[in-house]
């Protein structure tokens, strides 16, 4: 160990030419984000967690006596100036840390060119306080440039750790690039859903979910909010789904809730000057409950779709990007899933919906993603402690995005 602080030490005397070996840092396997259009594997001992700002793509850490020791993050974010290069990308989004109160004594220790996938890359190493504790960074910032659509992307790949732990972040980071593989970006609304996040659950307690990995997710007093960025789009949401638990007088079966849903998604249509159609209706089992499924689709009449309501809530998905396009596919396919239960306290009941959003999406695919989310859901007992939502090590770091 003395010997890798050593080389770590040299290797940011000498502007990071030659990274320190990472020993006894055994990789695991390669995870795609290809909605992202990037692939990388990260050390064995660090655990995927779940992001919860639109434009990150991975969030990891290790952990050592319950303690975060290491976190591993990566960022990706739609870039409109072309005359902006990596180097003044990443000091521009270092700079805007200061506006940030959680960060304190931000220094940039040191800065290089580093390698990323055949790309030069931008390389820092920082050290600040966090909230009251001492920590470093090692990243690197790093852009590419696609023709058709012609799209710019920065990518932020950032190992973190307490001060006290900054011999490991620089063999970290060159053990991470080294897996790097750039691949071309799909829209989210193409793409099945393989692997999970970790589990995350509503404030409440009241239900637990795992995303799907590369989407972001984030609790609110309704429920929870999930969804994946499409690049080829500028960054606009166009998958979302919502998670939405809504208070209601008395219980109403499944047959009440299903025509009222579709009554609803029909109203939503009308007042928006869309088309409506709806595509089917079920009863179906969620989380072992006697369940609804209702597939509706809205499309253009004379204006532009927009991201609709449900049935179950009024909330849209905003878009993540200001420089964002507006060419949405000219049609939104909405699949809404719930159940009613009576509620642990009192006359009134709880109705538990499960609302996708897809914009361009076609129904098969739709009805696919909401099979594998309602897989993941998992209903939990009234008033009991949910589990910890999107914590990570740290949870703001100058490598954050600009706000």
């Amino acid at each position: 160990m003395a010997t890798l602080r050593m080389l770590a030490t040299l290797a940011v005397i000498l502007g990071w030419a030659v990274l320190p070996a990472a020993a006894d840092l055994p990789m695991g396997e390669v995870a795609e984000f290809p909605h992202a259009g990037i692939a990388l594997a990260i050390p064995q001992d660090h655990q995927m967690q779940t992001v919860s700002q639109p434009f990150d793509v991975m969030r990891a850490a290790a952990y050592q006596n319950n303690q975060p020791s290491q976190a591993i993050t990566l960022s990706a974010i739609p870039i409109s100036q072309v005359a902006l290069t990596a180097e003044m990308l990443a000091d521009a989004m270092i700079a805007s840390q200061g506006r940030n109160l959680a960060i304190r004594n931000l220094q940039v220790l040191n800065k290089a060119v580093m390698k990323v996938s055949d790309l030069d890359g931008a390389a820092r190493l920082l050290s600040y306080n966090l909230r009251g504790d001492d920590a470093v960074a090692a990243m690197v910032y790093f852009v590419r440039e696609i023709e058709q659509p012609k799209i710019r992307i920065c990518y932020v790949l950032t190992v973190e750790a307490p001060a006290s732990r900054k011999s490991d972040v620089l063999p970290t980071l060159g053990e991470v690039v080294k897996t790097v593989r750039l691949t071309a970006p799909q829209h989210p609304t193409a793409l099945a859903i393989t692997r999970f996040g970790s589990e995350i659950s509503d404030p409440q307690g009241r239900f637990s979910i795992r995303p799907p990995l590369g989407w972001y997710a984030s609790p609110g007093p309704a429920g929870l909010s999930m969804a994946q960025t499409d690049y080829l789009l500028g960054g606009l949401p166009t998958v979302s789904a919502h998670m939405v638990v809504t208070s209601l007088e008395t219980i109403v079966s499944t047959e009440q809730q299903m025509e009222h849903c579709v009554q609803t998604m029909q109203k939503t249509a009308t007042e928006r000057n869309l088309e409506g159609k709806l595509l089917s209706r079920q009863r179906c089992p969620f989380a072992g409950q006697d369940a609804f499924q209702v597939v509706f689709e809205q499309s253009v009449k004379t204006q532009p779709a927009s991201a609709p309501a449900s049935a179950a809530a009024t909330q849209t998905t905003e878009p993540a990007s200001q420089s964002a396009k507006t060419d949405l596919p000219a049609s939104v396919v909405i699949a809404q899933r719930s159940f009613c239960l009576p509620s642990a306290t009192g006359p009134k009941a709880q109705s538990y919906s499960l609302v996708l959003v897809g914009q361009g999406m076609a129904p098969e695919a739709a009805g696919a993603v909401m099979n594998k989310l309602a897989e993941s859901f998992q209903l939990r007992q009234a008033g009991s402690a949910g589990t910890p939502t999107t914590a990570s090590a740290p949870a703001t770091s100058p490598s954050s995005p600009a706000k």
